[in-house]
């Protein structure tokens, strides 16, 4: 039988951790604080719904690890085969205008990226084009890729509370 004895910085801690979280993290600091405040494991997965063995779980991670082991583990899935090759040529790539290399538009789009690839011999879905332009700092919205720095981002804030000062400080007379 697993008791667990909380304190009241730890039941603080838990209560803040169910609040403020939508994720399952919320609903395993539920599962301690009930088994904290005297529930069986038995009673505990009958209220939230659950199999005694998940609880069982979460208690033991929760004992040993504390509020960290409440956390999901990440899950190391297949390694990437496509995205580095892409990522490699991308950036190459948006310096230069698709009609360099022979489209008739403007602004490089999801689908001429695709196309693009799959004429050098990588087939590649938009969702990965899109997941390889957002780790190379490129926003892609609705059909048109823009690539923010840090430093234009600022150049433009700066730009603007200029703007602002000057604007507040004319007389609307």
């Amino acid at each position: 039988m697993l008791r667990i004895y909380l304190n009241e910085e730890a039941k603080a801690d838990l209560i803040r951790l169910r609040r403020s979280q939508k994720s399952n993290i919320g609903e395993r600091a539920y599962y301690v604080l009930l088994c904290g405040e005297g529930k069986s494991v038995s009673e505990t997965a009958k209220i939230s719904g659950r199999n005694e063995h998940t609880i069982r779980l979460w208690l033991k991670r929760y004992i040993t690890y504390g509020i960290t082991g409440l956390k999901s583990r990440s899950q190391a899935g297949r390694p990437a085969r496509k995205a580095p090759i892409i990522e490699s040529q991308l950036e190459e790539l948006l310096r230069k205008s698709p009609q360099d290399y022979g489209y008739q538009e403007a602004g490089w789009q999801i689908n001429l990226l695709r196309d693009w690839f799959k004429k050098q011999g990588v087939s590649a879905c938009d969702n990965t084009l899109v997941k390889s332009l957002n780790r190379l700092g490129f926003v892609y919205k609705r059909g048109l890729i823009y690539f923010f720095t840090r430093s234009l981002v600022r150049y433009f804030s700066i730009q603007l509370k200029t703007i602002a000062v000057f604007l507040t400080s004319i007389s609307l007379d």
